[in-house]
């Protein structure tokens, strides 16, 4: 997904209000060693490529970001909505540079309907929809994906669980609990 931004010194509340009037979000790259930089990208352009991102997957898409003449590959690691109306108000960026990073990967819960749990009267509680990992920059994942089909009542689903890939290193404890089956 591609955004184009342009570099830009806003310093007071009004130089904010004057740049989200003309269509723009601001918005910060933070890299690591380095001072941020303070950008804008056109609201419209993120709005739509927001559109097709898949619900909780925005922390795991790569965009390219196209700012003065150079393409450099980025994550969101920050974003802030209204309250009301859920209008993007700030991006924050991180670039992705060789080494590893830190993400939130999104969980889903696969085959909902199907579980053996739900059709004996149980529902399932989803605790986390979210796994902060550590892992190369190449080979971040898009999502952990856990097949529920099969659970049993009161069966647990726990991080130790998932299935990963040799160089991702999962950041939360392997006690603990993902998905359930209860009353």
């Amino acid at each position: 997904m591609k955004l184009n931004a342009s570099t830009c010194s806003r310093e007071s509340k009004r130089d904010i209000k004057l740049m989200k009037l003309d269509g723009f979000i601001p918005a910060i790259i933070y890299k690591k060693g380095e001072a941020s930089h303070k950008i804008r990208i056109l609201k419209k352009e993120f709005e739509a490529h927001l559109r097709h991102i898949e619900k909780g997957h925005l922390a795991t898409t790569v965009f390219t970001v196209h700012m003065n003449g150079k393409d450099e590959k980025m994550i969101v690691k920050g974003i802030e909505y209204t309250k009301t109306t859920y209008e993007v108000l700030h991006i924050d960026f991180q670039p992705l540079t060789e080494g590893h990073i830190k993400v939130r990967v999104p969980v889903v819960l696969l085959g909902e309907k199907d579980c053996e749990a739900v059709k004996a009267g149980f529902s399932l509680k989803q605790a986390k929809r979210f796994i902060r990992v550590e892992a190369p920059v190449k080979h971040i994942p898009a999502k952990f994906e856990i097949n529920v089909r099969s659970l049993q009542p009161r069966e647990k689903v726990r991080v130790a669980d998932l299935q990963k890939e040799a160089h991702v290193r999962i950041l939360a404890a392997d006690n603990e609990l993902i998905v359930t089956a209860s009353k």
